[in-house]
């Protein structure tokens, strides 16, 4: 398979303008929200939405269906890899950052007619193997419109600030940190939709390097789709920034003729970048 097919084989649709994506260090530590034993991660992750294209939402009396692919038909995955029936239907991440504010990264904004074809969803979860995914209207919100937006190639600014169509009730604004001194080491989680799934939390991970006045370099579990999630300090519950590019995703194995997740030591690869909350601050309203 050429390089080029490849490409639109894994990346379509998962996080656009992003030429890395992510991969997963040590152990796969990508969990469903729903399952994880920490409650800190259910109640974080309330104020996570899945940027889905409306074309995807199916409307009915009072919720909507959420329809794509699932993730071993879409990837030709593996048998034996973990979500192998989930459902592919996000095409980014955010959070909630104030009562009409969502924070994203800023290449998931890039797309033409963004706030007209793109809606927010929380409550993105997956239940069980073969049941559809249903989320209330009541949780399904649109972009009004983007308050800023940089994908700076130089700096390497990437995050989008936007304003959804009304205020999101009993969903707290998650808190971000103040300060530009996180340091090397520092144990982190992430809570998103790598590859489009359902809500995922992802942890065991800790910053690699702090020194780039933008970005953290990490080894969190992440994937195409986690652009633009929320990554906390799980000591603090704070935002730490927001993941925005990393190592490859999948590998193909020539033996079995499908792809895996690549898989790295927690030291090895490249790394995800983070883009540090701290920059954002000053655009938020």
């Amino acid at each position: 398979m050429n390089k080029i097919a490849l490409f639109f084989l894994i990346f379509s649709g998962l996080a656009f303008g992003n030429d890395r994506t992510k991969v997963i260090y040590g152990e796969d530590n990508r969990k469903d929200v729903l399952n994880s034993k920490d409650w800190n991660h259910k109640y974080l992750a309330e104020s996570t939405a899945a940027m889905i294209n409306k074309n995807k939402l199916i409307e009915k009396k009072g919720y909507y269906i959420i329809t794509g692919q699932l993730l071993k038909d879409k990837l030709n995955l593996c048998p034996e890899e973990k979500f192998k029936n989930h459902i592919t239907a996000a095409t980014c991440s955010g959070f909630l950052v104030g009562p009409t504010t969502l924070v994203t990264a800023g290449h998931c904004a890039e797309v033409s007619n963004f706030c007209s074809n793109f809606y927010w969803a929380f409550n993105y979860y997956h239940e069980r193997d073969g049941k559809p995914i249903k989320i209330s209207k009541s949780d399904i919100y649109k972009c009004n419109k983007i308050i800023y937006k940089t994908k700076d190639s130089r700096t390497k600014q990437d995050f989008a600030i936007i304003e959804l169509d009304r205020e999101v009730p009993w969903r707290n604004p998650l808190e971000l940190r103040q300060d530009d001194k996180t340091s090397k080491g520092e144990p982190i989680f992430v809570i998103g939709n790598p590859t489009g799934m359902p809500t995922k939390v992802s942890d065991g991970a800790f910053v690699r390097d702090s020194s780039h006045p933008q970005f953290l370099v990490t080894n969190l579990d992440a994937f195409g789709g986690n652009s633009g999630s929320a990554v906390f300090n799980t000591d603090t519950g704070l935002v730490e920034g927001i993941l925005v590019r990393g190592e490859r995703d999948y590998v193909y194995d020539s033996t079995k003729k499908c792809y895996r997740p690549k898989y790295c030591s927690m030291s090895e690869c490249r790394g995800e970048d983070v883009q540090k909350i701290h920059p954002v601050l000053e655009h938020l309203p």
